[in-house]
């Protein structure tokens, strides 16, 4: 098999596995899979223009060195860009018909870092194969957990009329920025990137069940009891 099939391949295990979890809780929700699965893809092509807007940005800064390089790269272009058309996506998607749920905000701001991952990922193994592996567990959290939060605040500025979605786009950038600047920063600063996924997944689990049980509780989700 030729290395892009690899890339192809290895980069989206972890995606695709995550997006079977999706599948399988919009089923349960009653959601829709097509809304999903649209949402995934815009991700993937989220992931170009990104790519594009860096590499022109990128080279303008190399003459910030430092820490403050650093967090102008990590906050100031990759979490600003990359967070801001993954928020869009979710934007785009929050006035369709079939977006129901606070739940949906957050269930299509994870498939859309899912797809926005998977494409990025093909292009760092385009260039090195050895990355997927470590990609796939930090690069695929960090782009599925740090949408979700403005997923989140979408989804409740949807169906409670508050403007939250400001506050959770800024959450979702300085989550990727913060990840971006440790490791940036070294070795010795890496282990805190780990730290703030890990704190960012029990805050997005936290977020998905009160965003189910405030559906569940308002009829939006309707539960099916078992058969007796």
């Amino acid at each position: 098999m030729p290395l892009v099939g690899y890339a192809l391949l290895f980069s989206g295990f972890a995606s695709l596995g995550v997006l079977a979890v999706l599948v399988r809780k919009t089923r349960a929700s009653g959601g829709s899979l097509r809304l999903v699965f649209a949402s995934f893809a815009a991700g993937f092509a989220a992931a170009f223009p990104a790519w594009f807007i860096e590499r022109e940005i990128l080279p303008h800064t190399k003459w910030i060195t430092g820490a403050g390089g650093d967090a102008l790269r990590a906050f100031g272009v990759a979490g600003l860009v990359e967070e801001g058309l993954k928020t869009a996506v979710i934007l785009v998607f929050s006035v369709n018909r079939s977006f129901l749920r606070v739940t949906d905000g957050l269930i299509l701001a994870l498939a859309a870092g899912l797809g926005f991952a998977f494409s990025e990922n093909i292009f760092f193994s385009l260039e090195n194969p050895l990355t997927l592996v470590l990609r796939s567990f930090t690069s695929v959290p960090l782009h599925a957990l740090a949408p979700a939060l403005a997923g989140w605040c979408v989804g409740i500025s949807r169906f409670t009329y508050r403007p939250l979605v400001p506050a959770g786009f800024c959450a979702a950038v300085i989550l990727h920025g913060a990840y971006d600047f440790f490791l940036l920063r070294g070795f010795g600063y890496g282990f805190i990137s780990f730290i703030l996924l890990a704190a960012a997944f029990f805050l997005v689990l936290m977020l998905l069940r009160s965003a189910w049980d405030l559906d569940v509780r308002e009829g939006r989700i309707i539960l099916r009891l078992p058969r007796e």
